[in-house]
């Protein structure tokens, strides 16, 4: 039988893995963590923008990395979370529960702003849209009530009223048929459509996911990340 006996000496290498590889091991880690919880902040952030369809900026940037909670060689930690604005209101979204106005995001308030159709986010600038229409419809029914108390004049035409009749007007309080105030449109046949609802509280269902998004997120990506800033570490150490 023909062979080769092979003997390496280990010995130095026995001597790097105890004294100098703990060390690299935590260095990587720690890169590791940070990589995967910047990959996990994109995954949720993106989710967010998935799952609201109409959000706007503030709501699609919600997740966020910790000030000062970013993984180091003695802290293998790293936390995400809400923005504490954002937070008060995506909580709901989270694990569901029931909203009043005193967890608006910046003002406390009697009521919530909720869609008249209980189902669609509001479109971003509609309130604010329909506050200008109402206000235009009160003025031009004033218009129409005074013109129609002018005397007739030979010669005189009444004045002509140039505003859209929108139909839209605000009731504070309570709204019609006992329900919540809020913008409304008059439609034909002495109807109403609610357009938007001041109530004072809303009930929610869980509907992001956000838990288990982050969950998948570093289930996905921490060991590809360990590796390369161990590769890393290894190549760089002194």
């Amino acid at each position: 039988m023909t062979g080769l006996a092979i003997k390496v000496d280990t010995r130095q290498i026995q001597k790097y893995l105890k004294t100098e590889a703990p060390k690299q091991v935590a260095f990587a880690t720690a890169m590791g963590l940070n990589a995967t919880a910047k990959q996990a902040v994109q995954d949720a952030n993106q989710s967010a923008a998935r799952i609201f369809t109409r959000a706007n900026a503030f709501t699609r940037n919600a997740v966020f990395v910790l000030p000062g909670q970013m993984a180091t060689k003695a802290s293998q930690r790293v936390t995400i979370g809400l923005r504490p604005q954002q937070e008060k209101y995506l909580q709901f979204e989270i694990l569901g529960g029931t909203r009043t106005g005193a967890d608006n995001t910046r003002i406390q308030a009697r009521a919530l702003v909720l869609p008249g159709s209980g189902k669609d986010p509001l479109k971003p600038g509609f309130l604010a849209r329909l506050t200008n229409q109402a206000k235009a419809e009160a003025a031009r029914r004033v218009a129409v009530n005074a013109a129609k108390g002018m005397p007739k004049i030979k010669g005189v035409r009444r004045p002509k009223l140039v505003a859209a009749n929108t139909g839209v007007f605000k009731m504070s309080g309570r709204g019609p048929a006992g329900g919540p105030g809020g913008f409304f449109q008059r439609l034909p046949g002495h109807k109403l459509r609610r357009l938007i609802a001041f109530d004072p509280k809303a009930t929610y269902n869980p509907k992001w996911d956000f838990y288990g998004v982050v969950t998948a997120s570093v289930g996905r990506n921490f060991n590809r990340n360990f590796e390369a800033a161990m590769v890393k570490a290894l190549a760089t150490a002194r």
